[in-house]
This record gives C-alpha cells, structure tokens and sequence, in this order.
C-alpha cells in the first residue's frame, strides 16, 4: 500500500525518486516492527547482547590498556572501567532477559524505523519540489 503511494505521488510530480521507496519500506517494516512481537526476535535479542558484550569487553581492554600505559588521566580509565562494566552486564542481561528486552527492543526499533521512514519520504518530497 504504501509503495503504491510513494508511485503515486513519484508520478504526480513526473519524477521518480528512491527516497520514496526507502522511505516507504522502512515504514512498513516499522509498523511491522510494532505490531508483531515474534518476528525474528532470537537474532534481534542474540545480536544486541554480543555487541553490548562485545563493546563492554572492548573498553575494559582500553580501560586495562591504558592503566598499562600509565595514562595521567585517571577519571578516564575509571569511566572506561565502569562504562565497560555496564554494557557487558547489559548483554548478560539480555540474554538471560529476552523476552522483556524483546518487548522494549521492538517498541524502540519499530519507533525509530517508521521515524526514519517519515523524513525519508518528507525529503524525498522537498527534494522533487525543488
């Protein structure tokens, strides 16, 4: 439906431009997003936690790095440390908490992706208007 709006108003204007298209998709999949609570949730809840474990490691290995290095700057490496710490207990949590996190992934994502879709489409039109 709305691919067949985005071709409407792309010939209305006698020009066809992608960003309708984008824009147009990425809101489907936005409110599919909302509205379907199991789709592909194991991948989307599996890929969130290993890059918050991953980032988490990441920056305990600068935080240790640094320590190493004997930076003067010892607020920092503390943060690192802490901010480290933080997203690796996210990504366990994650994964021990799917289904919560599911739910808030999902309204988050499914927000952000129709918002997304919105100004894609709202600048595809200012651009043809041009």
């Amino acid at each position: 439906g709305l691919l067949l709006v985005s071709g409407l108003v792309g010939r209305l204007n006698n020009v066809f431009d992608l960003t309708y298209v984008i824009g147009s998709a990425l809101i489907a999949i936005g409110v599919v997003l909302l509205t379907d609570l199991n789709l592909i949730s194991t991948i989307i809840i599996t890929l969130m936690a290993v890059l918050l474990i991953t980032f988490g490691v990441a920056i305990i290995v600068k935080a240790i790095v640094l320590l190493a290095q004997k930076y003067n700057k010892v607020g920092l490496i503390v943060a690192y440390f802490i901010l480290g710490a933080a997203l690796l207990t996210l990504g366990i949590l994650a994964f021990v908490f799917k289904s919560q996190v599911l739910q808030i992934a999902y309204a988050v994502a499914g927000v952000a992706i129709v918002v997304l879709g919105i100004t894609q489409v709202v600048f595809g039109i200012k651009t043809v208007k041009k």
